[in-house]
């Protein structure tokens, strides 16, 4: 990956990996996935993140995802001075790609 101009010169080191275990549902029209990822220069990112997702291909040329990730912060977040750090966060995504 090349540099981001908007990030300081000592953060500008943009690193990030990620693995992806599927695993297809036979006769269902169904593939589950275990993913890891993380990334080490992003601030205010989780470092790592990690969960599942399904895949269900609704017809040939449509398909429906629903993910969940976990991410987790290294040093933790605060969004203030006044408030606790967050330790992780949750997310839930969903994608409906249409093919045409």
């Amino acid at each position: 990956t090349r540099s981001f101009a908007a990030l300081d010169d000592d953060r500008d080191r943009p690193l990030a990996w990620n693995a992806e275990l599927v695993w297809p549902v036979p006769n269902r029209q169904l593939d589950v996935a275990l993913r890891v990822e993380g990334s080490e220069e992003l601030e205010d990112e989780p470092g790592l993140r990690y969960g599942i997702a399904a895949t269900w291909r609704v017809g040939r040329q449509v398909s429906l995802t629903i993910e969940y990730l976990r991410g987790e912060f290294e040093d933790g977040l605060a969004t203030n001075d006044d408030d606790p750090s967050y330790d992780h966060v949750d997310r839930f995504g969903g994608l409906l790609s249409i093919e045409f």
